[in-house]
């Protein structure tokens, strides 16, 4: 089933407000549904989480897998909990899209329904990675934003859905670097 507008809305706003607390995730239930938002990059230690880009044993970027696993024990231990709820949703922008794909793959098999919305996300992992994936995946990515191409799929790294693009609004020289500011892809998804 397809997320409403407004749960869309929702998913925006905790993955730019995720960043503005600690831990590096949120989680808010709102009308039955458990949204999750993972926090991006804005560390030297994410920087380096991005860089740990070689294959684990299950097709996924080791620096996001590691840092999926990381956050999920957060959460259990802080007593998130998957009960009662009639729908969860995985959110993130830039790393945190990536790591929220992870954990939305490991929730798949807990919870019967998932949805998982990113935007400017890098590629999680392989072809087999992106095939085990059984959940719906609303994956923005917005004008000339780079992050999405990385890392490279020359490498053999892939996404986990086709791009829903959100068109270029802005005349930077540094387009693809603007175009990944969270705060524009929330004004575009609040539209």
């Amino acid at each position: 089933m397809a997320l409403s507008h407004a749960q869309r809305q929702t998913a925006a706003y905790l993955a730019q407000q995720v960043y503005l607390q600690e831990p590096d995730w949120i989680a808010q239930t709102v009308d039955g549904t458990l949204f999750i938002g993972v926090e991006g990059t804005d560390s030297a230690l994410d920087w380096r989480r991005n860089l740990e880009f070689v294959f684990t044993a299950d097709d996924t970027h080791a620096g996001f897998a590691n840092y999926a696993t990381l956050l999920m024990a957060q959460m259990w231990t802080a007593g998130v909990n998957l009960c009662g709820v009639k729908q969860v949703v995985v959110t993130g922008h830039s790393l945190g899209g990536a790591v929220a794909t992870i954990i939305a793959a490991q929730l798949q098999d807990h919870h019967a329904s998932v949805h998982l919305v990113t935007f400017g996300s890098p590629r999680p992992g392989g072809a087999k990675f992106r095939d085990r994936l059984r959940i719906p995946h609303d994956r923005f990515v917005h004008g000339m934003d780079v992050v999405p191409h990385m890392p490279l799929a020359a490498f053999g790294f892939r996404h986990t859905s086709p791009a829903i693009v959100l068109p270029e609004d802005n005349d930077s020289v540094l387009k693809g670097v603007a175009d990944h500011d969270m705060s524009i892809y929330r004004r575009l998804i609040c539209q």
